[in-house]
């Protein structure tokens, strides 16, 4: 049944302003000279068993230049060659840009947390900077694997790694801090935190929904998080802070403000759907996400097929039969349905008043415009 996990958040905007978006962050998140997150397999990467993973994850070049087949096994004290990194600066004085080299010193694998007793999912760590020597803090990255869905969830990379886990670990690493990458799999929850509570701080980076998904215990996940917090670590975003926020009924609550969007929508019931659904689509092309979770799950792009829309906000309601072209953001797929039938499918999933769909899912569960 719709309605069970949040609500569902429909904020104004159509394909042109999304990608607009999409740009913004894009460059706000790597910048214009940042390392590239991932490199694109030549061929393809054949599936294997997840590692261990290993407190020195660039351990493995030093062994094949020295001939040795288990650098990560034999745990010696290794350092690697100072790392280059291009960037792009740009002059006051000429307003000319040029680029710029930068060396990272590597570290050795004593001054990283030892995370071997812990699984890691991913493939490869592509595009990922050396760790620096003497880092300022030790941070961890905590991602999350799905082994039911496809590469480990819908928010993954070829190689296994959350699209903005390599970026976000470069921009501490670049900035004189370690950041290990590591999985949080719910059967080895207490080794887990025993090996977090050794770094000094933690990014939190697990995707709503997939810790429960993988069979493990959201609350618990949070309760150990919370006590790791009050012991005095910090921890970004902490679950707290996600429960107020981290939902997209946030964007209702500052709706009114000059930030904010009066034509932005909480369903919190079927009945609140279908009384201003039509509304805000006969205004504007909409954004429907559910309230929680992200990737493109249960997130619609949706415009009159029409173009018809009202100038001023509240002079039309969509009729029922009204056609819309809706994207789903997951996979970008496009389909038509009626007002009517997009408003079924959300409060009821398939029936035969929702019409025929081709999206994965079943309904959007509760909606945000």
């Amino acid at each position: 049944m719709l309605f069970r996990s949040g609500c569902v958040l429909v904020s104004p905007g159509g394909q042109e302003e999304s990608a607009k978006a999409m740009a913004i962050h894009d460059v706000k998140s790597v910048g214009s000279g940042a390392t590239l997150a991932f490199v694109t397999p030549t061929k393809p990467l054949h599936l294997q068993a997840p590692p261990k993973q290993t407190s020195f994850d660039r351990a493995q070049v030093a062994a094949a230049k020295n001939g040795s087949g288990n650098a990560a096994g034999s745990r010696a004290p290794l350092v690697l060659a100072g790392a280059l990194v291009g960037a792009a600066v740009t002059s006051k004085r000429t307003g000319r840009t040029r680029a710029k080299k930068i060396t990272i010193k590597a570290t050795t694998t004593a001054d990283l947390v030892n995370v071997s007793s812990l699984t890691y999912h991913a493939k490869n760590d592509d595009g990922l900077l050396p760790q620096p020597a003497n880092p300022k803090f030790k941070l961890a990255l905590i991602s999350t694997y799905v082994p039911s869905l496809e590469g480990g969830g819908s928010d993954k990379m070829l190689n296994g790694h959350r699209f903005d886990s390599i970026p976000l670990a470069n921009g501490m690493i670049k900035q004189g801090m370690s950041c290990q990458i590591i999985f949080y799999n719910h059967e080895e929850h207490d080794e887990f935190f025993k090996v977090l509570s050794n770094f000094d701080g933690v990014l939190v980076r697990a995707n709503p929904g997939q810790i429960k998904a993988a069979g493990g215990d959201q609350k618990k996940f949070d309760d150990a998080i919370l006590a790791l917090q009050a012991k005095g670590k910090p921890v970004w975003p902490s679950p707290d802070v996600m429960a107020k926020m981290g939902a997209k009924d946030a964007l209702c609550k500052v709706k009114e403000m000059d930030f904010g969007l009066p034509d932005t929508f909480g369903y919190y019931s079927p009945e609140d759907m279908a009384r201003d659904f039509p509304k805000g689509i006969g205004y504007q092309p909409r954004v429907v996400k559910q309230n929680r979770g992200s990737a493109g799950e249960g997130i619609w792009i949706i415009r009159l097929k029409s173009g018809d829309y009202c100038k001023n906000f509240g002079d039309k309601e969509a009729a029922a039969d009204e056609m819309l072209v809706l994207m789903e953001a997951n996979d970008n797929h496009e389909e038509e349905h009626t007002v009517a039938e997009f408003i079924e499918f959300c409060s009821n999933g398939r029936t035969e008043k929702s019409g025929d769909w081709t999206s994965k899912g079943t309904e959007i569960g509760r909606a945000h415009v």
